[in-house]
């Protein structure tokens, strides 16, 4: 009888730290939790996977992801879409690009109208062809990696960057100072800029 009971209290322990482990954003096995609904409901449908677990393998394999306007606030889970060359979050409600770090193949990426602050992770983003930051509700000052990005190489003649005037402009239309230096690159670079 006491087999039986240490047995159940083994099980009972190994599903509650599985489940504390999957909780937690880990991936355990080559199985990804994306803790965010609405942006796990845009990877499936990306998949074609309505049902089932989410691997790295699957989500290595997305090449897009189009979730406009569903109320996304965590991107964590993404950083293993490996492939992904357009990212399409613009009207959601996105703070943090952190999980976007590594995601070195973005081509096209929307993250207009969220809540996005810091902007480290583009800089990294050396195949960008197009990237729109605009949108009142984003919050960002500091347009040091635009210039990191430009300078390396990515960022340069014929790509198309869009940026929130509030955070960029003065009232007369000139550049803040916290935004004249990434300005002067990115038009010295040949990029298309936008304020809007």
């Amino acid at each position: 009888m006491n087999k039986f009971v240490a047995a159940g209290k083994t099980g009972l322990l190994c599903a509650a730290l599985c489940v504390m482990l999957l909780g937690s954003g880990c991936s355990l096995f080559g199985v990804v939790y994306i803790p965010d609904k609405a942006l796990q409901s845009a990877v499936r449908a990306s998949l074609g996977k309505p049902l089932g677990i989410l691997t790295r393998s699957d989500l290595r394999g997305i090449q897009e992801i189009q979730a406009p306007n569903l109320n996304i606030k965590n991107l964590e889970g993404l950083q293993h879409c490996e492939s992904l060359t357009v990212l399409n979050l613009r009207g959601n409600q996105v703070l943090s690009l952190s999980p976007l770090n590594g995601l070195t193949n973005l081509v096209r990426v929307d993250l207009g109208d969220n809540r996005v602050q810091v902007i480290e992770a583009v800089a990294g983003w050396f195949f960008l062809e197009e990237l729109r930051l605009d949108g009142e509700s984003n919050d960002i000052w500091d347009w040091q990696p635009l210039v990191a990005n430009a300078q390396a190489g990515g960022l340069g003649a014929g790509n198309v960057v869009v940026l929130p005037a509030r955070t960029t402009l003065d009232a007369n239309g000139g550049a803040l100072p916290g935004f004249a230096a990434a300005q002067q690159v990115l038009l010295e670079k040949g990029v298309a800029l936008s304020i809007l």
